[in-house]
């Protein structure tokens, strides 16, 4: 239903909508009503009069549900004094206004909740509303609130038990006994977070009990009318005005009038009965005058809806305080929930890929690196097996409706790899894009979308996708990918091991890709960079053999790769290449460099293609144990919020490449300070170490998982600060911070 037309009959069969607006009204104040219509039956014709907020600040969208008593009608809230109150408060709290109203002019307070005819057809109406209406015209839902003037109390505690209200303001009645006393046997998991997190509420009741595609879900049983349990949302908290009882009660004054015969006037007449009669008769027909002739306006009983109403608005403000704060405490004192598709679920419809084993060994070991892709998602299937058991601060959730993160499980890489791209001519490799594309990624993205509804549990529209992960190991290899295949990514989390601070690149640099005309997808600070999978194995008595390994390096620099990769004047090989020339010309530095009277090698450059990725050869200069020189500026380096690379790797700017070999010679105790790097980065070694490793098994090599590795989830390994990552970017999410917006808060 999202985005069709309110105002087209057709469209809203066999509910009928109509939009009028109220001339009378200011514009920055216009009013509008949605007319809805299930049956025949007139009890069950109700309008929804409503008015936008022209004060929403910072995205904070607030919605109050106004529900009055017998006999009245929308419009009274803007046209008596009491109302004109109410409307005036919530305005100026930046509130916008829903005020929902019966042609019966009477509320159903007494059918129990499952059973109620009526709050079932103003549930399904409010769910319409809210998506045809309101996430129409801003693009998010709002977090609501229900205000209840006497029956319009009553029918509101109902009411909250079927809809994610925040809170409610009740005013001359208590509200519904049932509807305040009955528990509801929602998990304790999904009622916490009903209460605490307004975005899943929400997506909960106006989306996934909404939408069509939920219809066959396993889980839909558990939205409201759906079955004869008790899902209710639970008792909102609630601020009882109703300090003031009787018709007409008034302070200082406590006047009071009966309505029926006092025995007193049993003594009476029946000429002075029938006179009392009138009189009672006249007062209640004029009660508004009369009892504002006694007490004045703001304190008579009719007018209580109004009393103190800006400190129950600034109570509300209070509590949306308190639960944002409820639930960043229980985010960070649980673990994190993950929950991954199925393969099967979602390239059912790309049989060829479906149908393919996924081995890493069988493909060269030039790309063993790239098998992390498969070694995530394994990880994880191995928590489904133990849904009980935590790891890393991860936990697999049976309940998908609770997942904090979606993982979209794909092997775009091995099928890439498999192919042996670079054997392959330009034809053979379009050939090999389109089926990639066409045929598998984009497939695969769009059921994600289409069959499921999680990627949509976000605060607005803008973000959907915001709460999936999908490990793509190397974007430099995947520019590959169509713009409507990259426009599904947009906001999921991506794993990858490449990653660039494109905020510092010259506009006119190249794309790092090599495919022009595709955008880098990489979002610095929002997708993480992880390690490659690689068999590090540091040596962990490196202060035992420092001495031996030590004397026996020769060279101060060493570089292996071609050094004609690329043109650009910014490109670290193009500055190798001549520094390469300097070196061997003698223009300015000397083969040899001695430092503490040692003679060293100044730079071997080994000018050659070599079948190592660019990812890989920073870990295998830490198995060497050797320091990692790192000649560029935009790098990101996996987890770097956690880990200071600083401390064992040595930066330098390219355009200062050749000045780098007079800064080392200008290092004091040159020895200390290499045996120093190296110790720090033994300690964090295992930061890059997947608990995964090749072996021999039938005489061929096989992927397994090396429980050493991971002590039961206590290892300080990549998952552990994967894990990490996630966890700082939900934190993120929930104050607003996005892939477009960061700050030093993260």
């Amino acid at each position: 239903m999202l985005g069709s037309k309110c105002s087209n009959n057709e469209d809203m069969n066999p509910m009928f909508i109509a939009i009028l607006n109220d001339p009378s009204v200011k514009e920055q104040n216009k009013t509008n009503s949605s007319y809805y219509r299930f049956t025949n039956d007139t009890r069950y014709h109700y309008e929804f009069k409503y008015e936008f907020s022209s004060e929403i600040k910072n995205n904070d969208h607030r919605l109050m549900i106004l529900l009055n008593g017998r006999g009245r009608i929308c419009a009274d809230y803007w046209k008596f004094a009491v109302g004109r109150r109410i409307i005036s408060a919530l305005r100026a709290s930046g509130f916008s206004i829903l005020t929902i109203c019966s042609e019966s002019r009477i509320f159903d307070i007494y059918t129990p909740i499952q059973s109620n005819i009526e709050l079932k057809m103003i549930y399904e109406s409010i769910q319409i509303w809210i998506n045809t209406v309101y996430y129409r015209r801003f693009q998010c839902y709002p977090r609501l609130y229900i205000h209840g003037i006497s029956m319009g109390s009553v029918f509101g505690t109902l009411l909250s038990r079927v809809l994610p209200i925040q809170a409610q303001i009740l005013c001359i009645h208590v509200g519904h006994d049932a509807a305040l006393t009955t528990r509801s046997i929602y998990p304790n998991d999904m009622q916490t977070r009903l209460v605490l997190d307004p975005t899943y509420a929400n997506w909960f009741y106006f989306d996934f009990c909404y939408n069509d595609k939920t219809k066959s879900a396993h889980n839909r049983g558990l939205c409201p009318f759906q079955s004869d349990a008790n899902h209710f949302y639970t008792v909102p908290p609630t601020c009882d005005n109703n300090e003031q009882r009787g018709t007409c009660r008034c302070t200082p004054v406590n006047f009071t009038y009966w309505e029926g015969f006092p025995d007193i006037t049993c003594t009476w007449t029946n000429e002075q009965q029938a006179q009392h009669h009138d009189y009672i008769r006249d007062v209640k027909k004029f009660r508004g005058t009369f009892c504002e002739d006694i007490c004045g306006d703001l304190f008579t009983y009719h007018a209580m809806g109004s009393r103190n109403i800006q400190k129950a608005l600034n109570w509300i403000t209070e509590l949306d305080k308190l639960r944002h704060s409820l639930k960043i405490k229980d985010y960070l004192t649980r673990p994190l929930r993950i929950w991954m598709y199925s393969k099967e679920s979602i390239t059912k419809d790309a049989k060829r890929f479906l149908s393919s084993k996924i081995d890493w060994t069988s493909i060269s070991k030039r790309y063993e690196i790239y098998s992390s892709e498969y070694h995530l998602q394994d990880y994880l299937n191995r928590l489904r097996s133990s849904t009980s058991v935590s790891r890393h601060n991860l936990i697999w959730t049976a309940e998908p409706l609770l997942a904090d993160y979606y993982i979209i499980p794909s092997n775009l890489m091995f099928f890439y790899f498999e192919t042996h791209p670079e054997t392959l001519n330009e034809t053979q490799l379009s050939s090999v894009y389109e089926r990639l594309n066409n045929g598998y990624f984009y497939k695969l993205l769009m059921n994600v979308h289409n069959m499921f509804l999680y990627s949509t549990m976000t605060s607005t529209a803008s973000l959907v996708g915001a709460n999936h992960v999908i490990v793509l190991p190397d974007i430099g290899h995947i520019g590959f990918l169509y713009n409507k295949t990259q426009q599904l990514l947009s906001n999921v989390i991506k794993l990858t091991f490449t990653g660039t601070k494109q905020n510092i690149l010259s506009p006119a640099s190249k794309s790092l890709s090599g495919y022009e005309d595709t955008p880098v997808i990489f979002k610095y600070g929002y997708d993480i960079v992880m390690p490659p999978f690689t068999k590090l194995e540091l040596n962990q008595n490196v202060s035992l053999n420092w001495n031996m390994s030590f004397s026996q390096k020769k060279r101060l620099f060493y570089f292996a790769d071609t050094i004609n990769h690329s043109s650009t004047i910014q490109s670290a090989y193009k500055h190798l290449s001549f520094l390469k020339r300097d070196l061997q010309q003698k223009k300015q530095y000397n083969k040899t460099t001695e430092i503490k009277g040692k003679l060293y090698e100044t730079i071997s450059i080994m000018s050659e293609l070599i079948l190592l990725s660019y990812g890989r050869r920073i870990y295998d200069t830490m198995q060497l144990g050797a320091i990692p020189v790192l000649l560029t500026d935009n790098i990101v380096l996996p987890f770097e919020r956690f880990i200071d690379w600083r401390s064992f790797t040595i930066k330098r700017n390219i355009n200062h490449l050749k000045g780098m070999i007079d800064s080392v010679k200008r290092i004091n105790q040159f020895e200390n300070y290499a045996k120093l790097k190296i110790e720090k980065l033994k300690s964090h070694a295992n930061a890059f170490q997947w608990p995964y490793d090749y072996i021999k098994r039938d005489g061929r090599d096989k992927h397994v998982f090396v429980p050493k590795k991971d002590l039961k989830g206590s290892a300080k390994n990549a998952i552990h600060y994967i894990a990490l990552e996630l966890r700082c970017r939900r934190l993120e999410q929930f104050y607003g911070l996005t892939s477009d917006i960061f700050s030093a808060q993260s």
